[in-house]
């Protein structure tokens, strides 16, 4: 099967889930393991057809922040419900999005020079050469961030400008 085709999943009345592929019944534990290698996931509604699928990744991510692997503090959760819904919340959505990829490509990228590192030096990396090395990271990922909240903020102001500019 081709990586990139969507599993479809259908979740039945009772609340059950049904992988098309293997043409079993699976957990909510087995789609997030879906999700975590990567495999593109589509849930559908059976009686309506809808596409659930952003309801039940929502459910996996409030199941594990109500099991103790917090992700998401209270304030930025109310941050989130605050604004959702407001005139910028689209704006919202790009910024956790893009900031969640850089996040994910810089956690990549410290991965493999780690990994690059000890098979070169054969030994672990000492705590001070590890804690640079984050640092750096961090840093990288902090500059990033701050040139895309930069770049956002030019793009709503252009935005205000012109639904503000007189129309000739």
């Amino acid at each position: 099967m081709d990586i990139l085709t969507v599993r479809i999943i259908k979740k039945y009345p009772n609340r059950r889930l049904y992988d098309t592929i293997t043409s079993a019944y699976i957990t909510l534990l087995e789609l997030r393991q879906l999700v975590l290698q990567e495999i593109p996931v589509q849930v559908l509604d059976v009686k309506t057809q809808q596409d659930i699928t952003r309801q039940l990744l929502a459910q996996i991510i409030l199941e594990a922040e109500c099991g103790g692997h917090h992700l998401l503090s209270n304030e930025m959760l109310a941050q989130m419900i605050r604004a959702h819904g407001n005139a910028l919340h689209g704006v919202m959505c790009q910024c956790l999005e893009q900031g969640m990829q850089r996040f994910l490509g810089i956690q990549k990228t410290m991965k493999l020079q780690a990994s690059d590192s000890c098979c070169q030096s054969e030994t672990k990396l000492t705590a001070t050469h590890e804690l640079g090395f984050t640092q750096n990271m961090i840093g990288q990922y902090l500059a990033q961030s701050t040139a895309l909240l930069m770049e956002w903020q030019n793009q709503l102001l252009q935005s205000q400008l012109s639904e503000t500019k007189p129309h000739d």
